[in-house]
């Protein structure tokens, strides 16, 4: 299998799952564990990021009437799109402050996210396993609150809600296997906010954070001399942007609670499949 194949592979996975509230990390992680596609965890990290770019653009088109208005000084609903407007700035300032490999804080989560991207211990796929679970649990526990009639399925998302948002889906940037759309999502159900909008406002506030974040970590690993080949990244790149694109135009016809209670039970059933695995080969010795 050609370097070209691996990448385009590994790039349908994460555009696939990077739009859905499962972990686009964790799947990134186990096809690279499957493929050996690489052990280089700063080649990984430069590869997951530009296909998290691409993510990124594709949000940005499918939300640019709504990122229009929110940096327009002119519009209808002005202080609605402040709102929105000074609570993606605070998600964009606090993932360069953490996440940026940077500052010494951000330098240590960073290399503790970098290293789950390659597959040389079995406690990587044993914590991105036990990730899955709770992401699957928190989305099944949220859902089950919602169906016993808490909540008043607001249409709009309050300044608290959303901050809260963008905090709780902080452990997602670290270990892969926790879903930033399955944490956010949570939080927004939990906070009375209609299934039905609850996408698009992920979808709005992540976007932003994810693209920078993706960004910065590319330019340090060109700086730093990490090794990778310009063509294959571009092409895989390009992949990742095309199922993106597919997935959210897919999901954009289903009703949100119902694919909350899929990937709540997928979540659920890739976590115990993916710690099953890894515990039979520890037990084995393959």
């Amino acid at each position: 299998m050609t370097e070209y194949i691996k990448a385009v592979i590994l790039a349908v996975v994460t555009g696939l799952t990077a739009p859905l509230p499962t972990s686009s990390s964790g799947h990134f992680f186990g096809a690279n564990a499957f493929l050996s596609f690489s052990s280089e965890t700063d080649e990984l990290s430069l590869y997951y990021s530009a296909f998290m770019l691409a993510f990124s653009a594709v949000i940005f088109i499918s939300l640019k009437d709504v990122y229009r208005k929110t940096f327009s000084v002119s519009t209808s609903g002005r202080k609605n799109y402040r709102l929105r407007l000074r609570n993606t700035l605070f998600s964009i300032i606090i993932s360069c402050l953490i996440f940026i490999p940077v500052p010494e804080t951000g330098k240590l989560l960073s290399d503790f996210f970098n290293s789950f991207l390659s597959a040389d211990s079995f406690l990587n796929p044993i914590l991105a396993g036990a990730a899955f679970i709770l992401s699957g649990l928190l989305l099944a526990l949220s859902l089950w609150y919602i169906k016993r009639g808490g909540g008043r399925k607001r249409k709009t998302v309050p300044f608290r809600s959303s901050v809260r948002m963008y905090i709780y889906s902080l452990p997602a940037y670290i270990i892969p296997g926790v879903s930033k759309m399955s944490l956010a999502s949570v939080n927004l159900l939990l906070c009375d906010v209609s299934p039905s909008v609850i996408l698009r406002e992920v979808y709005f506030y992540s976007a932003p954070p994810v693209f920078v974040v993706s960004l910065i970590r590319i330019i340090l690993a060109v700086v730093s001399g990490t090794e990778f080949n310009i063509f294959v990244l571009l092409v895989g790149a390009a992949a990742a942007a095309g199922c993106s694109y597919l997935t959210v135009s897919i999901i954009r016809k289903i009703k949100a609670e119902n694919l909350f209670i899929f990937f709540s039970v997928y979540s659920l059933i890739m976590g115990v499949a993916v710690m099953s695995d890894t515990f039979v080969r520890m037990f084995s010795g393959t």
